[in-house]
């Protein structure tokens, strides 16, 4: 008589523990679907991150070889800037060099026309001639008739000013209040000319394109 009134009781249990079984199943599998889809999700979020910062780093490199290939062209450019100015400035030391007394000492009528040109250069007729010892020893005293005609100025009077250093060659003319100057001295007739002049050497040694030649002051 006990035993079949405990029956139901053990049924009712049995029941109880099978549904707790079943939910605890669909509790274990979709926690193992949660699981599972947060792990699908993190690997494809850093599946992107991973392609996203590939692809910053492509795109940085990418950047700094153009930036790097940008600068070419213009360390090129210096490069030939700087060779070029280095062959030009070779020239005029070499050519100063030959304008130096020691290699080519004026002759006379080199002399009287540079001093001419300078006098005519010059306003007035009382003017100082300034001449190393080398080119005044070279000019002589009877020089003036050569300058009037060679000037156009038969009123030309010349008087003697402060010798030039040895190593000068050409003259130094100035009035005699000092106010009007013309160097007419080798060397800075080089100097006058060069910007000039060296336009026109880069271009015929192909060094750099040819450019307008403004005239010699």
């Amino acid at each position: 008589m006990a035993v079949t009134e405990q029956a139901p009781q053990e049924r009712l249990r049995e029941e109880i523990l099978a549904d707790g079984r079943r939910q605890a199943e669909r509790l274990l599998r979709r926690a193992r679907q949660e699981a599972r889809r947060l792990t699908e999700a993190a690997a494809a979020e850093a599946g992107r991150f991973r392609e996203e910062t590939l692809a910053r780093a492509r795109q940085r490199a990418d950047q700094l070889v153009r930036m790097r290939l940008a600068k070419v062209p213009v360390e090129q450019k210096r490069l030939r800037a700087a060779h070029v100015e280095a062959q030009l400035d070779a020239i005029r030391r070499e050519a100063e060099q030959v304008l130096e007394p020691s290699h080519a000492r004026l002759a006379r009528p080199e002399l009287l026309s540079l001093i001419a040109a300078a006098a005519a250069g010059v306003a007035g007729d009382r003017l100082v001639l300034r001449l190393s010892p080398a080119d005044r020893e070279t000019l002589g005293d009877a020089f003036i008739d050569d300058l009037r005609r060679l000037t156009g100025k038969p009123g030309l009077h010349i008087g003697w000013g402060e010798p030039l250093p040895d190593g000068a060659s050409g003259p130094l003319l100035q009035d005699e209040e000092g106010r009007q100057e013309w160097d007419n001295r080798l060397t800075s007739r080089l100097s006058r000319a060069w910007p000039a002049l060296r336009r026109t050497l880069a271009a015929s040694t192909g060094l750099v394109g040819e450019a307008p030649v403004e005239p010699a002051s």
